[in-house]
Parts: C-alpha cells; sequence; structure tokens
C-alpha cells in the first residue's frame, strides 16, 4: 500500500476516532445522555440524572463546556487524556468515576474499573471524594462519595442503593437578604472530615459482636468437654460393672470334671478270644498264631482268618477248646 495513503489513514483516525466514539461528547453539544433505567439512582432530589450532574461538575473540574452525550453500544466512557488537558485532582476523583459509571450504567452500557479510570493519574491526583467546591443548585447524591476501592475497585449499584441518596452535598440554598454578605460565596466541603466515603460502620456493635463470639465460643467449648468427660466416666463405670458381673457368674459355677475316657468300642473286641470280662492275661491272636511254638498249626491264606464263632475252627486253631470254662 502507498505510505501517502498509510498516512493519511493514520492522521484520520486520530482526529475523528474520539468524535466517533462520543467518549465525553463534544463541546457545544446539546444532547445529554438519558437514563431508561428505572432506579432510584438515576435522578436525585432535583430530578437530574447522573449525567447532568456529572456534566456540571466535569465543567467545574476542567472550565470546558462538555455534555456527555449518549454512548454506543457496547461502549463505554474513556478516562481522562493528558493530551486533551483533563488530568489533575478533580477528574481523577472517586465522585468524578462514580458519576461517570452511573450515567453509562443508567443507560444499559457498559462502565470501566476505578484503575482503568486513574490509569493517566499520579498517585498525588488520585482523590476519594470531590476536592473541588460544588456549584449552586447541583445536589450530588450521597451514594457518589462511595469508597469503590473497597468495594470491589469498581461501581457496584448494588452498594450505591444500600447507601441512598440522602444527605446530598450541595453549596446551599441561594443567598436571601437577610443572610450575611459571606454567606454568598461558595464553600469547599472537605470529604475527609464531612462527607463519609463508605458505608459507615459502628464500631461498638463490631466490639460487642466479637465478645459475644468469643464468650458463646467459650461456654460452647466448656459444655462439649463436659459432655465427653460424663460419656467417658460412664463408658469406664460401665466396663467395670461388666467385668464384675462375670467374675462373680464364674464363682457360681464350679470348674466340670473331665469326662472319662471312652469305652472300648466293638470293633476293638470283636474278635477277642475271652469274654470281655476275664482279664486279658494272654497274648493277641495275631501273635500267638505267628508264633514259632505253633509250627504245626494250620495255616490259612493270607489275610484271612477263621471265624471265632465256629467252636470247630478254634478249637483246631489252638488245639484245644477255646471257649468259657465249665463249672
Amino acid at each position: 500500500m502507498d505510505p501517502l495513503i498509510v498516512f493519511v489513514i493514520g492522521v484520520f483516525l486520530s482526529i475523528w476516532s474520539p468524535i466517533f466514539r462520543l467518549q465525553h461528547g463534544v463541546s457545544g453539544q446539546s444532547t445529554t445522555a438519558q437514563c431508561n433505567r428505572s432506579s432510584p439512582l438515576t435522578q436525585n432530589s432535583l430530578g437530574e440524572s447522573p449525567c447532568v450532574v456529572l456534566t456540571s461538575l466535569w465543567q467545574v473540574c476542567t472550565g470546558n463546556a462538555t455534555v456527555w452525550g449518549p454512548l454506543p453500544q457496547g461502549d463505554e466512557y474513556d478516562p481522562p487524556k493528558p493530551d486533551l488537558g483533563e488530568v489533575n485532582a478533580c477528574t481523577c476523583s472517586s465522585v468524578i468515576y462514580v458519576l461517570v459509571s452511573a450515567c453509562g450504567w443508567c443507560q444499559n452500557r457498559n462502565y470501566t474499573t476505578w484503575a482503568i479510570w486513574t490509569t493517566n493519574c499520579t498517585s498525588a491526583q488520585v482523590t476519594k471524594g470531590f476536592p473541588a467546591s460544588i456549584p449552586s443548585g447541583i445536589a450530588v447524591p450521597h451514594w457518589a462519595y462511595m469508597d469503590v476501592s473497597g468495594f470491589g475497585g469498581s461501581f457496584d449499584p448494588t452498594i450505591a442503593l444500600q447507601i441512598g441518596d440522602s444527605p446530598e452535598s450541595s453549596a446551599g440554598a441561594p443567598v436571601t437578604p437577610s443572610t450575611s454578605t459571606t454567606a454568598s460565596s461558595q464553600p469547599t466541603i472537605p470529604i475527609s472530615s464531612t462527607i463519609p466515603t463508605s458505608v459507615p460502620t459502628p464500631t461498638t456493635t463490631k466490639q460487642n459482636s466479637d465478645t459475644g463470639a468469643i464468650v458463646g465460643g467459650s461456654v460452647g467449648g466448656f459444655v462439649v468437654l463436659a459432655v465427653a468427660a460424663i460419656l467417658l466416666m460412664w463408658f469406664l463405670g460401665w466396663g467395670k460393672d461388666e467385668t464384675a458381673e462375670r467374675e462373680l457368674e464364674n464363682k457360681d459355677y464350679p470348674p466340670q470334671s473331665p469326662e472319662p475316657p471312652a469305652s472300648p468300642t466293638l470293633a476293638e473286641s470283636k474278635y477277642s478270644y475271652y469274654a470281655t470280662n476275664q482279664p486279658r492275661t494272654s497274648p493277641p491272636v495275631s501273635a500267638t498264631l505267628a508264633g514259632p511254638a505253633f509250627a504245626g498249626s494250620p495255616k490259612y491264606p493270607h489275610g484271612v482268618l477263621p471265624d471265632p464263632s465256629n467252636n470247630y475252627a478254634r478249637m483246631s486253631a489252638s488245639g484245644g477248646y477255646a471257649g468259657m470254662p465249665e463249672v
């Protein structure tokens, strides 16, 4: 692109961009922004909108009769500009910022933060309140003195509604003949002494609340400890009582004697060669049959023994009568 065309476009934008955006209005413009919200913040006791009050105070700060015109959709008012001679302690005050934000808010438009508004201001120029004299016939709402640095660093309509409109700050009633000559001068209202910058907080109430909280916490802690001690004592006492009852029950019942040994089973005495009421003095059948003294005894197949109920078999095996002795 031709450098000459780029230069012309840059000059055109630098000159006409502020006018297109209508950020601070145009000197001599007669159309003031109108509020289209239904809220107590849209007018003061004189029926003036924040935009009207802002126009009057801005003229006090800069000496220019600048009308703050309507904002385009999605736009916001710019901070004071050094190249236009707008940066001073008055335009960098919190009252001007709150009124600028309220003017944009009541139009359903955007508004900037306190930090962005004071971007071009020095630390000495940043002021809480309004450092200049208020013109006669202008009523500045009480909520315009809100401490924006203590409310999230931005204008808050909810906080403004809580603060309320009154008492308003003004230069007073018009001078009357009965008033002294010094009454016609416009008084300067020091914000630090007469105009509160934030919602007052009752110190006594806070101290009482803190004391009540401390006392309540102490009493609650004592009650919790007492209940815990009672439960612990009851638990320990209940355990001892249960142990004593168990010991007493054990004393009432003597230890049981051991059970007698089981009698021999039928399988153990089934093949005995003697009656059960006779003493077992003879060796078992297996030892007698296997001994060397019975070399001539009859032999049987391996693992087969004669039936003890067969008298003939018993006599053949032992060589004699194996029954009960006769009387």
